[in-house]
């Protein structure tokens, strides 16, 4: 076999080791370095790429490539579809670098992987023995995403620890922090790991049987410390991915942009004040993410990929095949009721730690395949480099310089040559117009008319850039008088915004306002019930509506309506609110006092 990476493999472990102890990567900064190291880490693979694709490479490559055309015909989100797809290059190259390793640099490697594991299940040991809770920041601010890392690492002991009193104190670290996560997934996946470990017969069963009472018990604290409403409502999840999969069967909905495409498919929770906050933000299952995301073209991709991986694996010798298939069975039943299908810091990982159990004579290529051309691996080198700081650099960069800067029109101008597919800054200059109390002149309303379009451009498929749109327009309409453009523009913005996103009541309040300014008043009540029918705690829709009524001068009606806005007004003080639920429930500083003003001075009683 050809000459493995001698410091391209140690370096890209120990990247991938920092980004799960520092969190994810998830603060911009982080990211920005941290793509700015995967791009020299792919310049000096380069140098030493050893043998020619594989058949199984090229076939799980050929995933990331379908995201890409999938992304293409979509054109929903490109800047989340842009960032998945990368990060899905990213977690290829770093699987076949580590398949590949051998000798010194494959053993510093495999040690970087076990320390950073014993790191973060100290983590999680220290954040809930000090605060009862192991969501404390970092990457143990979430259970779940420390649980997909330590359970697939946890047979790195087999391979780094040889000692039998040594390995013991692994498996007590690793299970005891697994087990603190009380996530529900990881234990399942770790029982599962654990049971391809056991040696067959008794000391098996007796393994599966005091892992599940350990579980069990994990879970029943779990519920009772730290409830999680969404934890009961999978299954509506996974019925509500489905119907958004079946509008786009075969090419999905696109990498990256599932949230955005949920937005129809809202969890419902009638118990709650505000019934419809909770949008689905992951598909709870890796196959389900992938069927929504990239269609039934893609996932059959990924089940032909999975099928000659395994051949070929089948034919190889591993250096320790017990522990490889502990760790892909962990991975593989955690993937079944989680979706890590975007989160790139447990797919780096994943790869990192199975290609490094898997490597071993007979993985890295064809039989007689040698090293390619200098020029061939300078090329790849230099295009994953590009990939990675274009893909993961340069949006990180854009982030952070957007969030340590006013949105002025020159900063939204540089952010947007930095990165076109933002379109954040672009709508919080729309934002920071439409909250200037004066009247617009003509030059506020052209600016907010091209960011708003911009806006829209860049990312159609999210519906507070078409709410944005409408209102830019509706403000034209009573700042400046407009024209029936203006009036048509706004009412298709609304709608649109209404149609990707119809259980938020905002978007129908807005429609409701503009019809009232047209002067259809008997629409602008219809459409505010309809935002109250999604979401009956809304104070602004029942106040609203109490104007609406008294102008038309069913002042028993008003009455009603104020006296709804007046119970939701109420519900502020009840503890444990949401941010949305307190959106639900504000009102105008004299909103309620003007109402009743007008309608103790009005002795009508007609409906």
């Amino acid at each position: 076999m050809a000459r493995g990476p001698e410091l391209a493999l140690p370096a890209a472990a120990a990247t991938v080791v920092a980004v799960a102890v520092l969190g994810g990567a998830f603060s911009p900064a982080q990211r920005a370095v941290v793509g700015s190291l995967l791009a020299v880490v792919w310049l000096v693979a380069a140098r030493e790429w050893s043998g020619a694709t594989s058949a199984e490479e090229a076939a799980v490559l050929a995933i990331p490539i379908w995201g890409a055309l999938s992304a293409i015909s979509t054109g929903a989100a490109p800047l989340a579809s842009k960032e998945t797809i990368v990060g899905w290059v990213v977690a290829w190259a770093l699987w076949r670098l580590a398949r590949r390793g051998a000798g010194r640099p494959h053993t510093v490697a495999l040690g970087l992987l076990a320390a950073g594991t014993a790191a973060i299940a100290v983590a999680v040991i220290v954040a809930a023995g000090t605060s009862g809770s192991v969501r404390v920041g970092g990457l143990v601010e979430n259970p779940n995403l420390a649980a997909a890392l330590i359970v697939v690492a946890l047979p790195l002991g087999l391979v780094v620890v040889r000692r039998r009193g040594a390995r013991a104190g692994w498996i007590g670290l690793l299970g005891s922090a697994l087990l603190l996560t009380g996530s529900r997934g990881g234990l399942l996946a770790a029982l599962v790991a654990a049971g391809v470990l056991a040696p067959r017969g008794r000391a098996r069963r007796a393994a599966v049987a005091g892992g599940a009472t350990l579980g069990l018990a994990a879970l029943l604290w779990r519920f009772v410390s730290q409830p999680d409403l969404l934890a009961w409502h999978r299954l509506g999840i996974w019925r509500a991915v489905l119907a958004i999969w079946s509008h786009r069967p075969w090419t999905g909905v696109g990498p990256g942009c599932l949230v955005e495409a949920a937005g129809a498919e809202r969890i419902l929770h009638p118990g709650l004040v505000g019934r419809y906050q909770f949008v689905i933000s992951y598909a709870e299952s890796t196959p389900l993410a992938v069927l929504v995301q990239i269609g039934l073209v893609g996932l059959a991709l990924v089940v032909a990929a999975g099928f000659l991986w395994w051949r070929r694996r089948q034919g190889s010798e591993v250096a320790e095949p017990a522990a490889f298939r502990a760790a892909l069975a962990g991975a593989v039943t955690f993937g079944l009721f989680h979706d890590v299908l975007t989160l790139e810091v447990v797919l780096w990982w994943w790869a990192m730690v199975l290609g490094c159990l898997e490597a071993g004579r007979g993985v890295a290529a064809d039989p007689g395949a040698g090293r390619p051309p200098l020029g061939t691996r300078a090329t790849v080198g230099l295009a994953l480099a590009w990939l990675t700081l274009w893909g993961v650099t340069a949006p990180a960069i854009a982030r952070w310089s957007a969030s340590r800067s006013a949105p002025t029109t020159a900063e939204v101008e540089r952010i947007l040559r930095l990165e076109p597919w933002y379109a954040d800054p672009a709508s919080a200059r729309v934002g920071a117009l439409l909250a200037v109390p004066e009247r617009w002149t003509w030059v506020e309303a052209g600016e907010s008319l091209t960011w708003a379009g911009e806006a829209v451009r860049v990312h159609p498929g999210l519906a507070r850039r078409w709410a944005d749109l409408g209102r830019v327009h509706l403000r034209v309409l009573t700042d400046l008088g407009g024209t029936v453009h203006d009036a048509e523009a706004a009412r298709g913005a609304l709608d649109r915004a209404c149609e990707l996103d119809p259980h938020l009541p905002w978007h129908w309040l807005e429609r409701a306002r503009l019809e009232r300014v047209l002067g259809d008043r008997d629409a602008a009540v219809r459409l505010c019930r309809r935002a109250l029918a999604e979401e009956p705690n809304t104070a602004r829709g029942w106040l609203m509506l109490a104007r609406l009524e008294l102008e038309a001068g069913r002042v028993v009606a008003a009455r009603e309506a104020a006296a709804e806005a007046r119970r939701c007004a109420a519900l502020v003080g009840r503890p444990g609110l949401t941010d949305y639920e307190r959106e639900l429930l504000a009102l105008p500083a004299t909103g309620l006092t003007s109402l009743d003003r007008r309608l103790g001075g009005d002795e009508s009683e007609t409906r």
